[in-house]
């Protein structure tokens, strides 16, 4: 066989967004393909920053190949506004790509992005193809944090998703998720949302048990970790200690035999004084062949809506959402206390299927939070402020 490779048979990737202000940052093209022995192959390539001179195109015939698609994302930026926009193109590499959209034909997320210590933040947010992967990310700021910013996602993209990383390097904050309108905003608390790989956060494979588990997630929900100054892991089945690390995460060896394990994690961030402690109780034993399984883990997330200065009003009710998330389980209502005084004593909260309704004294102080439900004791020290 004899290909001819024609740069003159390339196309550039020309996009048009209504905001005539908006440039390119990021062009990820990524295919997959099938192989012999039922594999499938994936490859791709990226260019960042200015697009003008890129050039792509297929080699060979003009017949179609089963099973091979592309995905074609292009992130771009204007004031106050981001760009996430993919297509799904099948049967062969498009000869470059032409798209003008209206603003009929995108979707519109107003985010938002809190601030635990302030300063700057950074976002990455990848595609992913339906089967597939993206692995590219532009790195889009923000200069001063609590920031809001209009992401646009195109309706026609063909089943891709964008996953969002959100980074506040003062705090060594790191939050990750599908797009999602509120980040880093809520209380710090643990969360097993939404996992990409099959070891998050908490799964077992043979008598290998995988801990990362994400202790300072926010009230949307996102999974989330922070810079510790002192954090610690500790497993116990039936009673008795069998590993433990000086970390918010671990790799441990088990007994295969069944047992009855508990989960303990603490971590106290270094800038700031919002302490998580959770235990986790559930009953494992060997996991036979290759894969994973993860163990049955909950957690609650709190979204207080906070006042300009970060904080709470004093003397008064205070009614808030909160929401489970889950590993391999069902959820259920917690019971939720409440302390003001560093957790040295507790009372009881109003908790419905949607809210917690605590009630604030007056004067300055914090309010510290305590979730339980089955399996599950969940605790965040100095969760927020409140005061006059």
């Amino acid at each position: 066989m004899t290909l001819t490779a024609d740069a003159r048979a390339g196309r550039p990737v020309a996009t048009a967004v209504p905001r005539q202000d908006a440039v390119p940052e990021l062009l990820e093209v990524r295919y997959r393909m099938p192989v012999s022995g039922g594999e499938t192959w994936e490859n791709g390539f990226a260019v960042r920053g200015d697009l003008r001179g890129v050039y792509f195109g297929a080699l060979g015939g003009e017949r179609p190949v089963d099973g091979f698609r592309v995905m074609v994302a292009v992130t771009m930026t204007a004031a106050g506004a981001a760009y996430f926009l993919a297509w799904m193109v099948y049967g062969r590499l498009p000869a470059g790509l032409a798209r003008t959209l209206t603003p009929g034909q995108l979707s519109t997320v107003r985010s938002r992005f809190g601030a635990r210590v302030g300063g700057a933040g950074v976002t990455y947010t990848r595609p992913r193809m339906p089967g597939g992967g993206g692995v590219f990310a532009a790195a889009l700021p923000l200069e001063a944090l609590p920031a809001r910013r209009d992401d646009h996602y195109n309706l026609d993209a063909g089943g891709v998703t964008w996953r969002t990383t959100f980074e506040e390097p003062a705090a060594g904050v790191r939050l990750e998720g599908p797009a999602g309108t509120a980040w880093n905003e809520g209380v710090a608390a643990p969360s097993v949302d939404v996992q990409e790989l099959p070891e998050q956060w908490v799964s077992r494979n043979g008598d290998t048990l995988v801990v990362a588990a994400r202790l300072h997630g926010d009230g949307a929900g996102h999974p989330g970790s922070a810079e510790y100054a002192r954090a610690r892991t500790a497993v116990y089945r039936d009673g008795v200690l069998v590993a433990e690390a000086d970390a918010a995460e671990g790799v441990f060896e088990v007994p295969p035999e069944p047992g009855l394990f508990r989960l303990e994690m603490r971590a106290e961030p270094a800038a700031s004084g919002t302490v998580v402690d959770v235990a986790w109780t559930f009953r494992s034993e060997h996991v036979p062949g290759g894969d994973w399984r993860r163990m049955p883990l909950r957690a609650v997330s709190f979204a207080p809506v906070l006042r300009a200065d970060g904080t709470a009003a004093a003397g008064r009710a205070f009614r808030f959402p909160y929401r489970m998330t889950t590993q391999a389980t069902t959820a259920v209502r917690p019971g939720v206390e409440v302390s003001y005084d560093d957790g040295r004593s507790w009372f009881p909260t109003l908790v419905t299927a949607t809210h917690v309704a605590v009630a604030h004294p007056g004067g300055k102080g914090s309010v510290s939070l305590r979730a339980t439900a089955e399996g599950l004791e969940q605790t965040t020290l100095r969760a927020y402020p409140f005061g006059p």
